[in-house]
């Protein structure tokens, strides 16, 4: 018999088999030995900085030991992950990733950075690290990445004073710690900017070849040496010593060309290393002419086919070794629980026993105490005088001794009662962990989806009539969804309150007056009404002719609101009111916040809830919970914190019926 694949077999076959889904080739070896140098972080942060401009934090997870993943919203675009690999380098994907929960760094970071805006990011000449500037009310704070030793993440304010630090270095060039000055490590080299022939000679050794002399000098990784000697037409071997100005000169101009075409930007190059291993560089490499080399023009890409396998065994060993440890943890409490239990049992046992030998005459008083006395009961005697749990006590019979033990056989009894229904409680709650770690194996062996449907970028529903809503979940993407996504033939939703979305009934024949309460229902949930605690509230429909996007001649309006002219369709007295459950969608489960009558209709278990004093963290908690009691949505697995909040209006909660759906077929084929 084979045996069973390990989580971390489980996970690199499912990204092989998305990376061949969307067509790409799997290169090279494993990250082992993989070290990405100043040159190509440098690109990547030219990228970084220019692809997520106007994104912000959404979240900040764990990917394993040394790897983060920052979750970046923007409102008119698909979001985007941020990997941070602290061993190797940092690119955003699409791929899927399942972050570890985790305590330490991530729960110190999380309340710095989420909700800031993404405000660029930068290379540290000469270093491997990364500097990503966020913004927000509170001003500047940085987010330092350092790609070499082990591997370290720092948050910073603006005067870069250290406020979170994954690992605190105490060394006698720098130190890092929470309230310490973040200070960049001693470089004893020169960098490459600027860099003159002087200088270069200087770094030299001249008693060494050329090649180990840039390596140790420049502190440069053997590749980008060897192709400078190669495009400056020196020898490897030469001596430091023996190196002429002309030689020196077409040096430094070779260094600098590199690193100014690694600044610009490109593609990333992989060769194939001759023991199977890939070899990434940031410029073109001429003396590896001869191998077997692969431009990536989005260098994203070749980092994901690179590193994703490693991060994603990373990340889904440490959420699979952390159930583990919780279902060990409580196996042993289970253990605990059995035994107390079954001494319980035991001891009410021979209580009751001596009770009855007691009450039937076939045991004395004075024998009675010895065998009490052996098996520990609460009603004991010494030198002729009777206590019951240490308070005195007087038997005028044996029959009132009897009753006495009798009552404390029927505690001991209760008490057996009560620790075994502690062990079943323990018993279901390590089964539905060890059913959370098998549905996780399987989730990973599904070939994800390779992109986000366009109205997945937005609030969406499908309506019980099978009917497409959509709605804007800011000021941004209101503007967007209108301007670019309203079709002639649908209807446009508004609350006849402040700060209401726009919902668009995408070209519906079924409008049913049951259709267009649903949509009208989740207008006036997803607006303002809900956070100021309103139980009902006004929205109304029109036709898009009836919208306008400019504003009339010597007239303003807000970012994300049109005018609307004509007469207007109402739908009155609408109560707050939604449902939470996970709907029956093509690809598996996902979460499904809609009016109740849409949510029963796509899903299971349905949550009903309304506007109250709760924080969004408890409604998380208290949703999970239900969901976890429904086995279907178990072996689905269970949403994060994360995506139930996206899916939720802003506001507080309490939570209504608990109710059950059809569970129908969810159709998510609109283009």
């Amino acid at each position: 018999m084979a045996p069973e694949s390990s989580p971390a077999t489980a996970a690199i076959a499912a990204l092989d088999q998305y990376s061949l889904s969307m067509g790409l080739r799997p290169f090279g070896g494993g990250p082992a030995g993989l070290e990405l140098s100043a040159f190509e972080l440098g690109a990547l942060s030219v990228k970084i900085d220019s692809d997520l401009r106007g994104y912000y934090v959404n979240n900040v997870y764990a990917l394993g030991e040394d790897a983060l993943l920052l979750r970046m919203h923007r409102s008119e675009r698909p979001d985007g992950n941020l990997i941070m690999d602290l061993r190797h380098g940092a690119w955003l994907t699409s791929r899927p990733y399942m972050p570890v929960e985790t305590e330490g760094f991530v729960s110190s970071a999380r309340p710095l950075l989420v909700r800031a805006r993404f405000a660029g990011c930068s290379a540290t000449e000469g270093e491997r690290i990364l500097d990503l500037r966020l913004e927000g009310e509170w001003g500047v704070r940085h987010l330092l990445l350092e790609f070499f030793g082990a591997g370290n993440a720092v948050v910073t304010s603006e005067e870069m004073v250290v406020m979170a630090a994954m690992k605190k270095v105490a060394g006698r060039d720098r130190t890092i710690a929470v309230g310490s000055a973040y200070s960049f490590p001693v470089r004893r080299a020169p960098t490459l900017d600027g860099l003159e022939a002087g200088a270069l000679r200087d770094a030299i050794a001249p008693d060494a070849p050329v090649e180990r002399g840039l390596g140790r000098g420049l502190q440069l990784p053997r590749r980008f040496v060897e192709e400078a000697l190669f495009r400056a037409g020196v020898a490897k071997g030469t001596p430091g010593s023996s190196l002429v100005e002309r030689e020196l000169l077409a040096l430094k101009e070779a260094l600098v060309g590199m690193r100014q075409e690694a600044k610009s930007g490109g593609g990333l190059y992989i060769y194939a290393g001759g023991d199977g291993a890939a070899e990434p560089s940031a410029v073109r490499l001429g003396h590896l002419a001869g191998r077997e080399e692969r431009l990536y023009q989005d260098p994203f890409q070749a980092m994901d086919e690179l590193l994703s396998r490693d991060v994603m065994k990373k990340s889904e060993d440490g959420r699979l070794g952390a159930l583990l440890k919780e279902v060990e943890r409580k196996r042993r409490r289970i253990e605990a629980a059995r035994k107390q239990a079954e001494a319980l049992a035991a001891k009410s046992e021979a209580v009751a026993r001596i009770a009855r030998a007691v009450a039937d005459g076939s045991l004395g008083m004075e024998a009675a105490a010895a065998e009490l006395a052996a098996a520990r009961s609460i009603v004991a005697a010494k030198d002729g005088r009777w206590t019951v749990d240490g308070r005195p006590a007087s038997f005028s019979s044996p029959q009132s001794l009897a009753s006495a033990v009798f009552d404390e056989s029927k505690v001991l009894a209760r008490s057996a009662v009560s620790a075994g229904a502690t062990l079943k409680t323990l018993m279901k709650e390590v089964d539905q962990t060890e059913r959370t770690v098998s549905a996780r194996k399987e989730r990973l062996a599904r070939v994800p989806r390779k992109s986000r449907r366009w109205f997945e970028a937005f609030r969406w529903f499908v309506t019980d009539g099978g009917c497409l809503a959509v709605g804007g979940r800011d000021a941004g993407s209101n503007s967007v969804l209108i301007r670019r996504h309203m079709g002639g033939e649908d209807l446009v939703f508004h609350a006849e309150v402040p700060g209401s979305p726009f919902f668009l009934l995408v070209g519906c024949g079924d409008r049913t007056e049951g259709t267009l309460k649903e949509v009208a229902t989740a207008t006036v949930s997803m607006s303002r009404a809900w956070r100021e605690g309103l139980s009902a509230a006004d929205a109304y429909y029109v036709v898009p002719s009836q919208v306008r996007l400019a504003a009339p001649s010597g007239m303003s309006m807000p970012r994300g609101s049109f005018m609307v002219e004509g007469e207007r369709s109402y739908v009155k007295g609408i109560r707050l009111s939604l449902g939470v459950g996970m709907a029956n969608a093509p690809e598996g489960r996902v979460v499904f916040c809609a009016p109740v009558e849409a949510a029963t209709a796509y899903c299971r278990t349905v949550v009903e809830i309304m506007p109250g004093h709760n924080k969004p963290s408890w409604l998380a908690a208290r949703l999970l919970k239900e969901f976890s009691a429904d086995p279907e949505y178990s072996a689905a697995g269970l949403p994060s914190a994360d995506e139930l909040g996206r899916a939720l209006p802003s506001g507080g909660f309490v939570v209504g019926r608990l109710l059950r759906g059809r569970d129908k077929a969810l159709k998510m084929d609109w283009g």
